[in-house]
């Protein structure tokens, strides 16, 4: 066994870190030198080979080399960061999934195809339906609301609870919600329709939520009428569906919609069966006389300006002449 408790091999003088003169009115040495060593090094025979079994640093004068270790640092970062290599193809991220700023999060879009969904979708979405209680069993429990909500023309969107707008041409709209809960053996907690209207017409929304989402979280139905009929007239009539939505727990939506310029041939049964569930439950909410009533209990949806009156000018009647 061979031990070394000191063994320098490396000495070096430089700069005094502090003051030639101290506080005490002393002179201190210009430089100083530092003296780094290996503590400890102790080596023996294991098995056929030998083995370094523990190797300890020392700096003599730390202060000093503190010194050293921040000017090399500062002479590092001044000459710039290295160039770092270029990863190959296979190792490169894709741009898309980049943030686009610094320090914000990152955004993904996903486009979905409403015209045509794929196979799985319209199973899902046929799934779905087949599962809707078509002849509901409600609870006593049941809410009416109803109200008017604006909109500004530059509406922060991303804000939590925006202000409303206090232009007078700011778009309005007026609307009616009925929620009724479905019995405790049923899979779906409750059904809750909507109403509104605005200056372009009126939007009918039913929408199913579950009691327990593992995959599936609500099922939404809805037409749309541009015209300018009351609730009631409107209501008088079924105005089939136009849009249905499977919103998922955990993955993107499947949404089959109306597209005018496809052609939509094989998804008609899908549109009928939607159209007949929210027809049953025009029915079974009582919502042709419901809504209606709260209806008129609004203004329009937006305040009508009386009509300017028109300019007459009065012509007074020219006296005929006297006769002498």
């Amino acid at each position: 066994m061979v031990t070394r408790a000191w063994l320098p091999f490396l000495s070096w003088m430089g700069a005094s870190p502090i003051s030639v003169i101290s506080s005490e009115g002393k002179r201190r040495i210009p430089y100083t030198r530092a003296k780094f060593a290996i503590r400890h090094f102790s080596c023996g025979k294991q098995g056929s080979g030998s083995r370094v079994k523990r190797i300890e640093f020392r700096v003599v004068n730390r202060p000093l080399f503190l010194t050293a270790l921040l000017l090399t640092s500062v002479a590092v970062v001044a000459q710039g960061p290295s160039q770092a290599p270029t990863p190959d193809a296979s190792q490169q991220i894709p741009s898309q999934q980049l943030p686009t700023q610094p320090g914000q999060p990152q955004v993904k879009v996903n486009y979905l195809n409403v015209c045509n969904p794929t196979d799985e979708e319209t199973k899902q979405i046929q799934s779905a339906l087949s599962r809707l209680p078509k002849e509901p069993k409600f609870a006593r429990d049941f809410e009416i609301s109803r109200g008017r909500s604006t909109m500004a023309q530059q509406a922060n969107i991303t804000q939590a609870m925006p202000a409303p707008s206090e232009d007078k041409d700011s778009p309005v709209s007026d609307w009616v919600r009925v929620r009724q809960e479905f019995g405790a053996m049923s899979a779906f907690a409750n059904a809750q329709y909507s109403f509104t209207t605005d200056d372009q017409g009126a939007l009918e929304n039913l929408v199913f939520r579950l009691r327990d989402p593992k995959e599936l979280v609500q099922v939404s139905l809805s037409d749309a009428v541009t015209t300018t009929k009351s609730p009631k007239e409107i209501l008088a009539t079924d105005t089939p569906v136009d849009r249905i939505r499977l919103e998922r727990f955990g993955k993107s939506s499947v949404v089959l919609a109306r597209c005018p310029q496809g052609d939509q041939t094989k998804y008609n049964y899908l549109f009928d069966t939607a159209s007949s569930i929210f027809s049953n439950y025009r029915t079974a909410m009582n919502l042709r006389t419901v809504v209606p009533t709260d209806m008129s209990r609004l203004s329009g949806p937006a305040a009508k300006k009386p009509a300017a009156k028109s300019a007459t000018t009065e012509k007074k009647a020219t006296p005929a002449p006297e006769k002498k």
